[in-house]
């Protein structure tokens, strides 16, 4: 009997992989739906696909954030048009098209019947959405305005969302150019050179040092070229491993990231724009600083930089300013600093947070856009200079053979 591989979540919220014999795919399917698991994708056993997945795919799916928006706002519309919140789960939940999403919908619809509030019920699907949400429907909850508090943390997303596209926009090119540029040099050690080689071997050729040179480094890299890049890849993948299992070291490497100079203050700053853009909107939403600081923490990519808002948030509850906390934590960031401080002091730190993550926004994407007009043309010039080298060291033995033929 055929076997099939199945991705299917369970009643807790889980996301598993099952292994399923049938006849047909319809029929593991409807076997499956009979055992009470919700169906994301049956297909054939692959054997090798299946330990590859096992092996590189560690955490539960995420909600695409562009469909996990669209929800929200609909979510919003409809609660501002009065309707109870179970029918409005029921409308989104027929209208859902993607798999996980509706899933989750209808999860939190069983757990809000069976009396479980909002954020509780959310709460169970932690792996597949963002940590923030679930903090902002608390205290939404609690203020009893979560149409209000929903609407804020859509603009924070659509905050956090452009900004992140425009910083992929900007990396586009010069990865692209570095790709081709790896192609071609590749091309030409692998296969261009090499005849080359064969040709003026057949010459028996008395060739320059730069012609021994280049053809030397095509043969090693024809050799051992395999060998080095498999190896860059285990290697690639094992750090990835170590970052994810080990909190300790991938603390140290973020800390290690950050002192990479110019590089390293671009990261800085867009970790301090998730931190300022979160906390102001779980403020805002009325949640106590104690608390948002914490999830503002958890929502920060850097985790050097959420240790430091950790250890600020201590000082906070043991009765420092939050201004003078963040400085005592390493977060010593002047124009961060200076707007919590003002907004300390005339009640209106959300606000002033948000406009220091605006600021520092702008001054990430400025110096990205700033690199990109540097780092394009370098790469050009280095690139036409390395291919200019090769194709003078490769044709300057022919030209000579040429000129001694003619005499």
């Amino acid at each position: 009997m055929p076997e099939f591989a199945c991705r299917v979540g369970t009643p807790k919220g889980e996301i598993v992989l099952k292994t399923v014999y049938a006849k047909s795919l319809d029929q593991a399917r409807k076997e499956l739906e009979k055992q009470g698991y919700w169906v994301f994708e049956v297909r054939p056993a692959r054997r090798w696909r299946d330990w590859v997945s096992a092996l590189f795919i560690r955490r539960a799916s995420r909600v695409a954030m562009h469909r996990f928006l669209i929800f929200n706002q609909e979510f919003i519309t409809l609660l501002r048009a009065g309707l109870p919140i179970l029918r409005c789960l029921e409308i989104l939940e027929s209208r859902q098209k993607d798999a996980l999403l509706r899933f989750i919908i209808a999860g939190v619809r069983d757990r809000l019947r069976a009396g479980a509030a909002l954020s509780e019920a959310f709460a169970d699907f932690t792996e597949h959405i963002p940590s923030i949400y679930i903090a902002a429907l608390v205290a939404g909850e609690r203020s009893g305005q979560l149409d209000r508090v929903l609407r804020r943390f859509v603009e924070y997303q659509n905050l956090i969302y452009e900004t992140r596209k425009r910083i992929l926009s900007s990396l586009t090119y010069p990865v692209i150019l570095l790709s081709l540029a790896s192609i071609l040099l590749g091309v030409l050690f692998s296969f261009v050179i090499p005849r080359f080689l064969d040709f003026y071997r057949s010459m028996n050729a008395q060739l320059p040092w730069i012609t021994m040179f280049i053809l030397d480094v095509a043969a090693r890299i024809r050799r051992y070229g395999f060998w080095v890049v498999s190896g860059m890849v285990i290697g690639g993948y094992i750090l990835w491993l170590v970052l994810h299992h080990l909190p300790d070291v991938r603390r140290r490497w973020h800390r290690f990231l950050l002192s990479l100079g110019i590089f390293g203050r671009v990261m800085w700053m867009y970790a301090l724009g998730q931190f300022a853009h979160t906390l102001a909107t779980l403020l805002s939403s009325g949640m106590p600083l104690v608390q948002a600081m914490e999830v503002a923490a958890s929502s920060v990519w850097n985790q050097h930089v959420a240790h430091q808002i950790l250890h600020a948030r201590q000082l906070v509850r043991e009765g420092m300013s939050t201004h003078e906390a963040l400085e005592s934590a390493g977060i010593r960031e002047d124009l961060l600093l200076e707007m919590v401080q003002v907004g300390e002091q005339t009640g209106a730190l959300d606000e002033m947070l948000e406009h220091a993550a605006r600021f520092l926004d702008e001054d990430v994407t400025t110096i990205i856009h700033r690199l990109m007009a540097l780092i394009e043309p370098a790469i050009l010039v280095v690139m036409a200079i390395i291919v200019l080298f090769v194709l003078l060291s490769v044709y300057y033995p022919i030209f000579t053979l040429a000129t001694s033929m003619q005499v």
